[in-house]
């Protein structure tokens, strides 16, 4: 993140500088940058002081640069393109960059004129930590660089000669109320960049909701998908009152709710996937899906006409879906039954906490329907009066099955739970590693 800062009106100014920082500066339009290893400020000033020409004992040609350089034992060179940020980096190679405007405008005509090779101006990008003294469009300009570079770029700003950069920044921040904050999509009003971490926050769970719930729809989809699915293929379907129980009150309300879980209060250092299409979103929902599928298939055509009691739908309802009461069926019941608990499950599973959210308890009016939600499915099961077992067309079935059922649904509730939680993140972990493997073989 850059942001706006107005220091001295020299960057070299041993008053804005700390120990332990580099410095990069110009002299005449025909020079460029030069990258110099890290030196204490304040031995070269020592150096610099001698210089009778610089009264004020700022460096401000390279070739004052170069001979306290030569005089401490340094050498000017230029690097190859990191592999990793500058502040990752020790020894001879840590060091970054402050870079005035003028700088910046012999940087970019070379770059235009390519003189500046690639490596160089991208060395360039990365060392460079500080830039001051820059006019509007050259703030705007380098912003494009660092997305040329495939860098998520945020900028704050307070002053009407911040809006083209807040603009064409990844993320705008005005720091005040005048007219930075019309040209910003968000706007500060703390006047200090604290507001950065807030942000991050709030972004990154917004963006671990929004795939939640995209997961959560899909799934609850295509678990509602296959369970049709197997019931039309034994001459079954859901009654009214299942599917308006299914979508009314128990799917959209929880899905709605479990949106409103707040962020952490923690900024991690990880990172949430940036693509709805990718791979851990595809390995994610086509895994539930097999999971589902296969305990639906599993207590419906395999475990329930193993048991002596069980009449299939096409005995009873010879005349199949064209009969009225079609939906009165051992396969219906046990099957809508069974989904009640991959529903919550499933919601469970996906209700990602840690490390971009609170915990799923903290929403407290999800935490309340979810209970309330279980309790109910519990009460269908187990004994639920005959109206109502009347309203919903279930059929008598024994309480050993009602009781394998529930160990059915539990069963799915830890499979998906630890799908969710331990496989998905391995299988993720070891596509990241070949990946790595693929790369270092594809450059060797």
């Amino acid at each position: 993140v850059h942001g706006d800062y107005d220091f001295s009106d020299n960057v070299l100014d041993p008053l804005t500088l700390r120990p332990g920082r580099s410095v990069i500066d110009h002299t005449t339009d025909e020079s460029y940058a030069t990258l110099i290893p890290s030196l204490h400020y304040q031995e070269i000033f020592e150096v610099a002081k001698d210089d009778k020409s610089k009264e004020d004992r700022h460096i401000s040609r390279t070739d004052s640069v170069a001979r306290a350089l030569q005089e401490l034992g340094f050498a000017m060179r230029t690097e190859t393109v990191l592999e990793e940020p500058p502040w990752k980096l020790v020894g001879e190679n840590d060091y970054v960059l402050c870079v005035t405007g003028k700088v910046m405008a012999v940087i970019q005509r070379q770059k235009e004129q390519g003189i500046l090779e690639d490596g160089f101006f991208t060395n360039f990008l990365q060392r460079s930590q500080i830039f001051a003294r820059m006019l509007p469009d050259q703030k705007a300009t380098l912003i494009k660089y660092f997305q040329e570079k495939e860098f998520i770029v945020g900028m704050c700003g307070d002053g009407a000669n911040d809006c083209n950069a807040l603009k064409t920044a990844d993320i705008g921040v005005s720091l005040s109320e005048a007219e930075a904050s019309i040209a910003a999509p968000f706007t500060s009003k703390v006047q200090n960049i604290s507001c950065i971490v807030t942000l991050l926050q709030e972004g990154r769970a917004s963006l671990v909701t929004s795939f939640q719930c995209f997961k959560y729809t899909a799934l609850y989809s295509l678990i509602q998908f296959f369970c049709l699915g197997i019931l039309y293929f034994q001459g079954a379907d859901l009654t009214d009152w299942e599917y308006m129980y299914i979508d009314l009150f128990l799917a959209f309300p929880l899905s709605i709710l479990m949106n409103y879980t707040h962020p952490a209060d923690k900024l991690s250092k990880q990172q949430p996937a940036s693509a709805l299409i990718s791979f851990p979103i595809l390995t994610s929902v086509i895994g539930h899906v097999i999971i589902a599928v296969g305990f639906q298939a599993g207590i419906s055509l395999l475990l329930l006409n193993q048991v002596d009691w069980f009449v299939p739908c096409s005995v009873l309802h010879p005349g199949g879906l064209e009969e009225e009461s079609v939906d009165g069926c051992y396969e219906n019941t046990t099957l809508f039954l069974l989904t009640l608990f991959q529903y919550i499950g499933t919601l469970f599973a996906f209700n990602i906490s840690k490390p971009f959210r609170k915990s799923m308890f903290t929403n407290f009016s999800f935490t309340f329907l979810s209970i309330f939600c279980i309790a109910v499915s519990l009460y269908l099961l187990y004994g639920p009066i005959k109206m109502i077992a009347d309203l919903f067309l279930f059929m008598d079935i024994p309480v050993n099955w009602r009781y394998l059922i529930l160990y059915t649904g539990i069963g799915y509730v830890i499979t998906a739970f630890t799908y969710e939680k331990i496989i998905v993140p391995i299988l993720i972990s070891i596509r990241r590693k070949f990946q790595d493997i693929q790369g270092k073989s594809m450059d060797d």
